[in-house]
């Protein structure tokens, strides 16, 4: 069953995002990074929705798209100086691995973007979609990213670096859009827009 993402899910969906997504940049932090500044964060932004697909008590899988990412970033940013305790703690966590604090920082520099298509302004954005390995190539994914798709009138754009998942977007109707270059990362973005 699809439903919006609660307080109690994020421990699970953190499960299924280090396990499934081993090499996102959201993964190689920790939990405690995972856990306030972004999940938590995503419960409680007007700017983003927070699906999980849960079968008897357990995440199968789970989505989270932003409705205007520039705002949402800018929420997240505003509540993490507003709790000075946690992004203290969070940063001194993520320093202790330099090779991840390197990552981080070369994540932050501006992106070089590469478009065939020209998108209409500011667009939603799939940030994750992760399914539990248990439960791929069983269709949760397909049927979360078709959910979330009705929400946000099949409008939205995703980027990714991996090629099974540009597999998965492109089976799902995603067009490439074009290319952004950010830090060690070339991301692939995929694009999605009403069928008329």
């Amino acid at each position: 069953m699809i439903k919006f993402a609660k307080t109690q899910h994020i421990s699970q969906c953190i499960e299924i995002q280090k396990n499934s997504l081993s090499k996102d940049i959201l993964s190689e932090l920790n939990n405690y990074f995972l856990f306030y500044l972004f999940f938590e964060s995503c419960i409680n932004n007007i700017n983003c929705f927070f699906l999980v697909n849960e079968e008897k008590g357990t995440v199968t899988s789970f989505i989270i798209i932003l409705k205007n990412p520039s705002k949402f970033f800018f929420d997240l940013l505003k509540a993490s100086i507003r709790n000075y305790s946690y992004t203290l703690h969070a940063f001194l966590l993520m320093i202790k691995n330099v090779h991840n604090f390197t990552k981080c920082v070369l994540f932050l520099k501006p992106p070089i973007n590469e478009f065939f298509v020209e998108l209409p302004g500011q667009m939603p954005e799939i940030k994750v979609i992760a399914t539990r390995n248990e439960y791929q190539n069983k269709g949760y994914g397909t049927q979360l990213l078709n959910y979330a798709l009705k929400l946000i009138d099949n409008k939205c754009i995703v980027k990714t670096h991996s090629e099974k998942a540009a597999q998965f977007y492109i089976k799902n109707g995603g067009a490439i859009a074009g290319y952004e270059r950010t830090g060690l990362w070339k991301l692939t973005i995929f694009y999605f827009f009403p069928i008329k």
